[in-house]
């Protein structure tokens, strides 16, 4: 069994998550392990472990995010049993559901040109690293770790996973100028010689053509993205500090009031 954890949590180093969500996640399988005892972790014996819980009568909440995490364990292992979350309120805060947010993430921009380029590598910054469009906008050439595949700001690191990192490098692989920002607004007149970086309206309306251009149309803005980032650090055994590391919030008392509406 210690085997099967050890494994799991490199798993989870792997996804990138924080050491203090993965510490959260090991505790709430410790709870459940500790539970079972030495039961056999069957369709019968889990029914039952679910029964229990939703006897305690604990906040519907809390119940799914425990079952949430334990589901991921169970897939982990290999067992054909998933625990049905309870129904509980939307959040109070517009979030993209998971269906929503993965095409919005995928949706189609002309990797042949140096903009859809730009494009791709932003947005999937934008949203993974939980910066604001006004950091973003003002990120450097210099904040790229090429070796660590790292993005510096105000003295903090954020890893970028392969995926996007990869696109990253390709937009820079594309770029055949010597402007020191990092997302730059391309003048195809060519009338500025200056080459400065992108505006914040400028993000707005490029999120904005993505989103029209899913079937059916969404309207995204960078709030809600930022939100649903939030929601899914929740939704993944998150808890208050976890959405203040991951979205570079300053004051932990806003940030449990905000982490209570996702």
């Amino acid at each position: 069994m210690e085997k099967n954890i050890n494994k799991y949590q490199n798993l989870l180093k792997k996804r990138g998550l924080k050491p203090l969500t993965i510490k959260n996640y090991l505790w709430h399988i410790d709870k459940f392990l500790l539970s079972l005892g030495k039961q056999k972790i069957n369709t019968a014996n889990l029914k039952k472990y679910q029964e229990r819980l939703l006897r305690s009568r604990q906040n519907v909440g809390s119940l799914n995010l425990h079952f949430i995490i334990i589901n991921d364990y169970l897939e982990f292992l290999q067992v054909k049993f998933k625990f049905a979350l309870l129904s509980y309120q939307a959040p109070a805060v517009k979030v993209l559901s998971q269906k929503q947010l993965t095409a919005f993430l995928a949706a189609d921009s002309d990797q042949t040109s140096l903009i859809g380029r730009r494009d791709k590598a932003m947005l999937e910054i934008l949203y993974y690293s939980g910066l604001k469009v006004s950091q973003l906008i003002k990120l450097k050439r210099h904040d790229i770790d090429t070796i660590k595949q790292e993005i510096f700001i105000n003295g903090q690191s954020i890893h970028l996973d392969p995926l996007t990192w990869a696109d990253l490098e390709k937009y820079l692989a594309w770029r055949h100028d010597n402007s020191p920002w990092l997302f730059i607004n391309f003048d195809r007149a060519q009338k500025n010689p200056v080459v400065n970086h992108l505006s914040v309206r400028s993000v707005e309306r490029i999120i904005d053509k993505y989103a029209r251009r899913l079937r059916p149309p969404l309207i995204i803005t960078p709030q809600i993205l930022r939100h649903t980032l939030a929601h899914q650090i929740k939704r993944q055994g998150g808890l208050g500090r976890d959405v203040q590391s991951g979205l570079h919030l300053q004051n932990p008392r806003a940030t449990q009031k905000y982490w209570q509406k996702l």
